[in-house]
């Protein structure tokens, strides 16, 4: 996890290698090899580093829901592709019922299966990342945008920017070119809605979430962790 929280710090603020070597007086080897993984931070070398990039770590504790855990079990006996169909019905369901209580401007479902079928139909890559991959992983968590990790040099950027320009959800759903190398290694194929697409793996989708961390992330978090403790019964958490 240091290593990723450097790596992201060290983007954020447009820092090279070089840039950050110097301000840590290090060698541009060691901070590669610290970003790379192939050396493990201690806690406050990794504070030091976000703090010589005048940026800083807040960490806290949440309380263990077991609700959450109660609600994925059920979940995880599903195939990504019925997980899929059910988050689409339940989303549909929800909005339906914000928007007859008028209490916000109405929102709309994302044609998310048009979308992904128009996508999967253009042959560029694509890799669905966040809230989306999340429920595909058996996430209970209800996503309202669609996040895609694209090749920063992929014509979809264009394309789909262009297609998505003149509708009105076009604001939630979000291209991140900066994830798709990070995410393409240990991607996977998943069935869904008679497509198959890349879904970032779930240890990438926490990794994520972990640098975010965005209240939501901080509430979705640990069932994300349960889940992939749950594919190795040995490693689960006891309450």
């Amino acid at each position: 996890m240091g290593n990723d929280l450097v790596r992201e710090a060290r983007r954020r603020t447009g820092l090279t290698r070089e840039d950050l070597a110097a301000f840590a007086g290090t060698t541009v080897r060691a901070i590669a090899e610290l970003e790379e993984g192939r050396d493990s931070p201690r806690f406050d070398d990794v504070i030091r580093y976000l703090r010589l990039m005048h940026l800083d770590l807040d960490l806290m504790l949440v309380d263990r829901d077991e609700q959450d855990w109660a609600q994925t079990l059920p979940l995880l006996s599903l195939t990504p592709g019925q997980r899929f169909e059910r988050h689409e019905r339940w989303v549909a369901s929800v909005l339906r019922i914000r928007n007859a209580a008028g209490l916000a401007e109405p929102l709309q479902p994302l044609p998310t299966q048009d979308l992904l079928t128009a996508l999967a139909a253009s042959g560029a890559p694509f890799i669905l990342i966040d809230g989306y991959a999340s429920v595909l992983h058996g996430s209970p968590f209800m996503s309202l945008g669609l996040d895609l990790a694209v090749p920063s040099d992929s014509r979809i950027a264009v394309s789909l920017s262009e297609t998505l320009a003149e509708r009105t959800w076009c604001d939630r759903v979000h291209l991140c070119p900066d994830a798709f190398r990070e995410c393409r290694r240990d991607a996977q194929k998943m069935e869904l809605a008679g497509l198959t697409v890349g879904v970032a793996s779930l240890a990438d989708v926490i990794r994520m979430k972990q640098i975010a961390n965005r209240p939501l992330d901080q509430r979705v978090l640990p069932t994300l962790r349960e889940i992939l403790a749950s594919r190795n019964p040995r490693n689960r958490t006891e309450g």
